[in-house]
């Protein structure tokens, strides 16, 4: 599916760009030497939700506080950190972080990573970095010392919760090729499939796993931890599994960035059973997945209530490799529901946190009881 669209922006910037799920890009060209006048006249043109009053602020750039939380301006190396993790390559530690409150935690490690083989694991907390105290640095400035392109090494110092220690390490940066989709055969012929990201090569890798795995009776879909990524990648997968009926829908006030994703008979691959994965951290292409496959009656959707990631974001550039991500539409469920702050809620709700600390997991045991028909 072609994502390609040229954005209706005034004659002196007419960049392409390519939708992808949360974010987009863009060919570069002239930008206007105001930028205020730039960001205003693509808000006007295209932002999709509604903007809010004015606080009375006067910087340069005040119209992007009075937009969503997704829609801000961008440094070209932040976008590209997100480029590369698409194209099923990354080069860093290997580590994605949060804030809660001050602390700053663990949320994913990639395999095969620096920070996998340092032993750095979900949950952990880094309380320094370089010896600065993270309690006292916003994200902005975390990323720009993780990411800074000039320097390849990093020292974290991090406390592990469950055994309340605390060590310095060491990282170097490496080129990392990301497995977005692995799989195996679970016993009773129930075929579990794990996708961390939706990347360019995910739904070729799921395709791959349901057509050599011939010997499955059941399908597990585990979207647990997988953040987003592109969602063609996501349309695709869910067309695997639909033979009929609408997968997703973009909706937005400007009538080009419209758009319906309908399933097709011709690439329908499997009719067995399925049970659907999700938690917290299942966001944007996840819940585009997840909800097709609840809405269509299609799959029994087990474990906790996703993120609720449901705009879809361009980006368009600016001067001195900064760019500006705009949301310009809506992802909606088939049911007509948006995803934006509501998320999607499983039939069968549990909570893992507690249980995965003793090396269990009942969210995968409820998973195989359900298309086992163990209930």
């Amino acid at each position: 599916m072609a994502f390609l669209k040229p954005l209706k922006l005034p004659l002196w910037s007419l960049p392409l760009l390519l939708s992808l799920n949360g974010c987009g890009t863009s060919l570069f060209s002239p930008y206007p030497q105001n930028e205020a006048e730039f960001i205003e006249a693509s808000v006007r043109d295209h932002y999709s939700g509604e903007i809010k009053p004015s606080a009375g602020e006067t910087s340069d750039n005040a119209i992007l506080s009075r937009l969503d939380k997704h829609s801000k301006i961008l440094e070209q190396q932040e976008y590209e950190t997100f480029r590369r993790e698409t194209t099923g390559q990354y080069y860093g530690y290997g580590i994605l972080l949060f804030k809660q409150e001050k602390e700053l935690k663990v949320f994913q490690v990639m395999e095969g990573s620096a920070a996998a083989k340092a032993g750095i694991a979900q949950g952990d907390l880094i309380t320094a970095i370089n010896g600065n105290k993270t309690e006292a640095l916003e994200m902005k400035e975390i990323a720009k010392i993780i990411k800074d392109p000039a320097d390849n090494n990093i020292v974290l110092t991090i406390k592990k919760p469950i055994s309340n220690t605390t060590v310095s390490m060491r990282l170097s940066k490496r080129i990392i090729k990301i497995k977005s989709v692995t799989s195996e055969l679970l016993p009773k012929g129930v075929l579990y499939i794990r996708i961390s990201t939706f990347d360019v090569n995910a739904a070729d890798l799921v395709k791959r796993s349901l057509l050599e795995e011939r010997r499955y009776s059941a399908i597990i879909l585990d979207l647990r931890d997988n953040g987003g990524g592109l969602l063609h990648q996501a349309v695709e997968i869910a067309d695997m599994f639909l033979d009929h009926g609408t997968i997703v829908s973009k909706r937005s006030r400007h009538k080009e960035h419209n758009e319906v994703f309908k399933a097709r008979h011709s690439t329908t691959l499997t009719g067995k059973p399925v049970a659907l994965l999700v938690n917290q951290r299942s966001a944007s292409a996840s819940e585009v997945l997840a909800g097709a496959l609840q809405e269509n009656g299609r799959a029994v959707v087990i474990g906790e209530r996703t993120l609720g990631k449901g705009t879809v974001q361009n980006t368009v550039p600016l001067g001195e490799g900064k760019l500006l991500k705009l949301t310009i539409a809506r992802y909606y469920l088939p049911t007509g529901r948006s995803i934006e702050s509501r998320g999607i809620t499983p039939q069968i709700l549990i909570t893992q946190e507690k249980d995965q600390k003793r090396g269990s997991d009942r969210q995968l045991q409820s998973a195989l009881e359900s298309v086992s028909g163990e209930r």
